[in-house]
């Protein structure tokens, strides 16, 4: 699995301009955390925007950009699910939701092409927790199949 921080815009320097900001709040706010957890950082100062995009760890850029460094990063590394996190300190909604919007349409259909066809394994039913009544992988209460989860896009509603 890879986690990203992840801000698109027509631009590099617009991506990179919005998302400054939001960037440098968080870190403020994690940086004594990170501190705390590796000592040897404390002759440091905070981790600036451009060092986080040179270690791919924030993804900032046009959507054709960001496209193509996950897509290096997933043949590189093999990743199989990728979390990303398109909210930055101090977006809108509406902005996020635009953010989403732009991966979805923009950046996903390239993973998803390259992406290995995953088929979920179903694991044998061990018979006395079938006997004893207790629910297996995918099914509610009284037995029912629920439906399998599918990828789409959050509605407002969702988000």
């Amino acid at each position: 699995m890879l986690q990203v921080q992840i801000h698109v815009a027509d631009s590099t320097e617009a991506a990179m301009r919005t998302a400054r900001r939001g960037h440098d709040e968080l870190t403020k706010l994690l940086w004594p955390n990170i501190i705390r957890r590796n000592p040897a950082l404390a002759s440091r100062g905070p981790f600036t925007l451009e060092e986080r995009m040179g270690g791919k760890s924030w993804i900032i850029g046009t959507p054709e950009q960001a496209r193509d460094t996950l897509l290096e990063m997933q043949s590189e590394l093999g990743f199989e699910a990728l979390v990303i996190f398109p909210h930055l300190p101090g977006m809108r909604r509406v902005e996020t939701i635009e953010q989403l919007g732009r991966f979805w349409a923009d950046i996903r259909p390239a993973l998803a092409a390259r992406a290995p066809a995953i088929q979920p394994v179903r694991p044998a039913c061990d018979t006395e927790v079938c006997a004893a009544g207790r629910r297996g992988p995918g099914e509610s209460r009284g037995g029912r199949k629920l439906p399998s989860p599918t990828l789409a896009p959050p509605t407002e509603a969702q988000l």
